[in-house]
């Protein structure tokens, strides 16, 4: 029962939030479609991908304090901008707009990848880590990961042909709002874990942290 409570508030929150995200993989399968619905070329295209990576990087290097502290918002915070840039990029295919395509997909998506892949890469070693299994664990993200690159080359077949390009991105937005929502509600820390953040808390100094601060900026310069 403990171990099935476990994996529900670690494991099945990660395959609902990392399986979701993976779908940045799968770009190249419809950069030509949208090239094609957009009249552009497909580097211009798939400069999106490479806004979405470095936004990514970007994402998870910015918000990681957050997923430090409140790891359940974070991973709200990851759905919701998942869904949103998803939205976004159904529109920029109606209204022709590349640009919306790079802030939708390249951007908010990029974000909400970032916190969504440490997300659940920090659950895991908080809930495994004194476990002999830990390294497994935590290697089932990034399988997970990369997984969801093929869920999404599925979905993408079942998808296209029933919606067109035009708006397989809002089918993409519901379909992973329901999976990565269902990991946002369930993940959660180890009640240890969650003491020992309120204990930090209570014993953190705003003044002292400005004090080392301001010393260590005369020393440098």
């Amino acid at each position: 029962m403990a171990l099935l409570y476990k994996l529900s508030k670690s494991v099945l929150p990660m395959l609902g939030l990392t399986l979701s995200i993976g779908m940045c993989y799968a770009f190249s399968l419809f950069s030509q479609p949208i090239a094609d619905h957009l009249a552009l070329s497909k580097a211009v295209v798939q400069f999106a991908f490479c806004l979405n990576i470095l936004f990514l990087g970007l994402g998870a290097a910015i918000f990681g304090r957050l997923v430090e502290k409140k790891i359940k918002t974070a991973a709200w915070l990851s759905c919701i901008l998942f869904f949103c840039g998803l939205c976004l990029s159904g529109l920029a295919m109606q209204f022709h707009s590349i640009v919306a395509l790079y802030i939708g997909f390249g951007l908010c998506c990029g974000v909400a990848e970032g916190i969504g892949y440490v997300t659940p890469v920090l659950n895991n070693i908080l809930w495994f880590g004194k476990n002999k299994h830990k390294g497994l664990v935590a290697a089932l993200s990034i399988i997970s990961f990369g997984l969801g690159s093929t869920l999404c080359s599925w979905l993408f077949k079942i998808y296209y042909p029933m919606f067109g390009i035009e708006y397989v991105f809002y089918a993409f937005a519901v379909t992973y709002l329901a999976m990565s929502g269902l990991g946002a509600t369930l993940i959660n820390k180890p009640r240890w874990a969650q003491k020992m953040l309120k204990r930090d808390s209570a014993d953190f100094n705003y003044l002292a942290l400005a004090k080392d601060q301001y010393a260590l900026r005369s020393w440098l310069y």
